[in-house]
């Protein structure tokens, strides 16, 4: 095999390479969005429950591994809602569904954008494995 092909052979490898690791980061990637797409779906879900309890109404908590903490509402209008750096506002259901939609729209938004990006890279790859195996074919041919 010539030195230029043998050359070209190499660098469409490395970029295929290159490339699915790229779609396999990518992938990842949007599931994770999927993941908190569906948190904000359920949390959404949540809130809207929540504005049919009653103030006195006990409710179970999932604390984790199936364990649940039996509480009673006291204020269904209070929501201490997450704003990072450990730090909490108190917020009513309204504001937080907001919040919330806003969230999903950001995320919705992330994930077209990463899906995508994935399709570019799938079609990008499909378009250098035949070039990768016209190339294999012919040194192996000039070897043969």
């Amino acid at each position: 095999m010539e030195d230029k092909s043998q050359e070209e052979l190499q660098q469409i490898v490395m970029e295929l390479r290159r490339a699915q690791q790229n779609l396999e980061i990518l992938q990842n990637q949007s599931e994770l969005l999927k993941n908190s797409i569906s948190e904000v779906e359920s949390t959404k879900e949540t809130l809207n429950g929540i504005k049919e309890v009653e103030p006195g109404t006990e409710l179970l908590v999932p604390i984790g591994s199936g364990s649940f903490l039996p509480v009673e509402v006291k204020d269904p209008e209070r929501i201490l809602s997450d704003l990072g750096a450990d730090l909490v506002a108190e917020r009513t259901p309204e504001k937080v569904t907001k919040l919330i939609d806003k969230q999903k729209k950001d995320l919705e938004e992330m994930l077209e954008e990463t899906n995508n990006k994935i399709e570019e890279l799938s079609e990008k790859i499909e378009e250098l494995r035949p070039k990768a195996q016209e190339l294999m074919s012919q040194a192996q041919s000039e070897t043969g």
